[in-house]
C-alpha cells in the first residue's frame, strides 16, 4: 500500500499542510490513513469500514468503525459495530458511510 498511487497524493497533502493530526477515510480510503498513520507519529486517523485485519480484537484502543455483516471490514473486532436496521437503504447494503455516520454504536459488539 505504501506506494499506491493514493498513498502518495495521501503523503503529498500531509506534506504541504503540516497541522494535519487527524486522517479520516471509508473502505480503501481507510486502508490509506491506517498506513499514514504507522508512518506519521503522532497522526490519528479515523476509520469507517476498513479492510483491517483484526480477528482477534486485540488492538485495543482504535477509532474504527463499521456496520454489522460489512464483507469488507468483517474482521476488524476492535472497531465499534452498527447494526443497519435496512440494508436495502443503499445500494452497497452494508458497506456504506451514511448508516455509520447517523448510527449509534453499543460499543464493541460483534
Amino acid at each position: 500500500m505504501r506506494n499506491s498511487a493514493r498513498d502518495q497524493e495521501a503523503e503529498k497533502v500531509l506534506k504541504a499542510n503540516p497541522n494535519i493530526k487527524t486522517v479520516v477515510g471509508h473502505s480503501l480510503g481507510g486502508s490509506v490513513a491506517l498506513e499514514l498513520q504507522k508512518n506519521y507519529k503522532g497522526l490519528n486517523t479515523r476509520t469507517y469500514g476498513a479492510p483491517v485485519w483484526d480477528p482477534l480484537g486485540k488492538d485495543g484502543k482504535v477509532e474504527r468503525y463499521r456496520n454489522w455483516f460489512d464483507p469488507v471490514s468483517m474482521f476488524d473486532r476492535s472497531s465499534e459495530t452498527s447494526f443497519k436496521k435496512n440494508p436495502f437503504e443503499s445500494f452497497s447494503l452494508f458497506h456504506d458511510y451514511w448508516n455509520l455516520g447517523h448510527n449509534n454504536f453499543s460499543g464493541n459488539s460483534h
